[in-house]
């Protein structure tokens, strides 16, 4: 299986689209938050980022699995992780 380097939105976009027309039935996305994509802050970049994934599964029928590594001091905190807890 080929593994696609993709920093940015739009390049990320093109490159599952390329995956789902030959034919892959699950796509994983690592990094999230190493992603360009349009918002004045990390929540907001990432909203874009689910918002655009959520697109292709949908128009392309793959499911995608997008992954980040969530900020190591809310350990112990007792609370649900929130959009702000992804680490950088």
């Amino acid at each position: 299986m080929r593994s696609y380097d993709c920093y940015n939105l739009e390049t990320l976009s093109e490159a599952i689209e390329e995956m789902a027309n030959r034919g892959c039935e699950v796509i994983f996305v690592d990094w999230i938050g190493m992603i360009e994509a349009p918002g004045n802050s990390q929540p907001e970049r990432v909203r874009n980022i689910m918002a655009r994934l959520k697109q292709l599964a949908i128009t392309k029928n793959v499911a995608i699995i997008a992954m980040q590594q969530l900020n190591r001091q809310m350990d112990g905190e007792g609370r649900m992780p929130r959009m702000y807890d992804i680490a950088d």
